[in-house]
């Protein structure tokens, strides 16, 4: 008799055990499915957020491309002597010692060469060639044609401006995108070997 009744405790203690395992499992399971239901809002926010900061850098970044872009060409130092580079290596190339000058648009000097061997008036020539071209928007070759047909309002403008101007050809302006940047001007050679390595130098700079 005693042992029927320990027997039927003992099956009553493991039913009871089974059921608070069976309520503690279930609960850890609905924990976990509440925390991974709102842990996927979290992530799926998280990446919304990763996504619009790449999306806002990259529109900074094309933005500033095009700003780059639309900024006007400038006649720079670097610009300047990368004419003058090409420029000497042609007349190197051709056995000639010359002078080069570039000038900005009001005629100002930016850059000035004398290669070994050039006369001294060489560097005067330049620069007065480079000033007329800057100052009339064309070649200083065809300054003459305006000197020509209207002398006496080129002799007006020559008192007006007051600075050396020098009617002969190798100098030419520095036309970039349809911006007037300046003037180049050669000297040293005859008028086509000025004409020519002033040019070959506008060429090396993408100039019109």
């Amino acid at each position: 008799m005693r042992k029927e009744i320990g027997g039927r405790g003992g099956g009553v203690a493991f039913v009871v055990l089974g059921l608070v395992l069976s309520m503690g499992l279930t609960a850890l399971w609905v924990q976990a499915q509440e925390q991974g239901q709102g842990g996927a809002p979290a992530a799926a926010e998280a990446v919304e957020l990763a996504s619009g900061q790449e999306a806002a850098e990259a529109a900074e970044q094309t933005g500033q491309a095009e700003q780059a872009e639309q900024q006007p060409p400038t006649l720079t130092l670097a610009l300047a002597e990368q004419f003058l580079e090409a420029a000497k290596a042609e007349a190197i190339k051709q056995g000639w010692t010359m002078s080069f000058a570039v000038v900005d648009t009001a005629g100002r000097q930016v850059a000035l060469i004398r290669m070994d061997g050039a006369r001294w008036m060489t560097t005067r020539v330049a620069q007065a060639k480079a000033f007329t071209a800057a100052t009339f928007r064309r070649p200083s070759a065809a300054v003459e044609e305006l000197a020509e047909q209207r002398p006496d309002l080129f002799q007006s403008l020559i008192q007006l401006i007051d600075e050396p101007m020098l009617l002969a050809g190798g100098g030419l302006p520095i036309i970039i995108d349809g911006r007037l940047l300046g003037g180049v001007g050669a000297s040293g050679g005859t008028e086509a070997e000025d004409i020519d390595c002033a040019q070959v130098g506008l060429d090396a700079i993408g100039a019109e």
